[in-house]
């Protein structure tokens, strides 16, 4: 995990990008499920004889066109959805490289900086943690929208985040008290 303010910038942007990703992906496999289903509507429905007027020849043809309506539709989306994924790394892998450029690592060196750091840290820790969490449940829901299982080891994980993020509560609530004391004597010893 990382210790610095930077560090934990960029690891909530990867879990970021992770959660975005996983919600197109939510998108694309709640597409091919749908449209397989109505896929599966439309044959049982011949099958039912709702169209027993149609000849077999027009029956084909119309479920056919059917089929190839959702595929087109299945593709479309799945094409949008890539070039979403396709934008977000853009975007993420631009923030990164400006976190991690000559010109913010200057500032990083300074001692405004450093002090902001060590009181925000804790608060940042708590941050990241969170958006772990909703990567993961991201995961989790693309994972049941597209019809696959979910892994039993997300539930470890999930409970050793919560774990983590407790801690990093804690920790956060021991920073704020102990930064509230600090400031109260500062005031103090300049008020002497």
């Amino acid at each position: 995990m990382s210790t610095t303010l930077h560090g934990i910038a960029i690891d909530v942007l990867e879990n970021q990008r992770r959660a975005a990703k996983s919600m197109t992906a939510a998108v694309r496999g709640g597409y091919k499920r749908a449209y397989a289903r109505i896929d599966t509507a439309w044959e049982q429905g011949f099958e039912m004889g709702l169209a027993a007027r149609l000849d077999d020849g027009l029956k084909t043809r119309v479920l056919s066109a059917e089929k190839k309506f959702s595929r087109s539709a299945v593709n479309g989306v799945g094409s949008l959805t890539g070039y979403v994924d396709q934008g977000l790394d853009f975007v993420v892998d631009g923030a990164k490289r400006g976190m991690r450029s000559d010109t913010a690592h200057k500032l990083y060196a300074t001692r405004a900086y450093d002090a902001i750091s060590r009181v925000s840290v804790p608060v940042a820790q708590v941050g990241l943690k969170i958006s772990e969490e909703v990567a993961d449940r991201a995961e989790q829901l693309a994972a049941r929208v597209s019809g696959s299982k979910v892994a039993r080891a997300r539930t470890t994980v999930k409970a050793t985040a919560k774990t983590q993020a407790t801690k990093a509560r804690r920790g956060a609530k021991k920073a704020t008290t102990t930064a509230t004391k600090v400031r109260r004597q500062v005031r103090k010893a300049a008020a002497a």
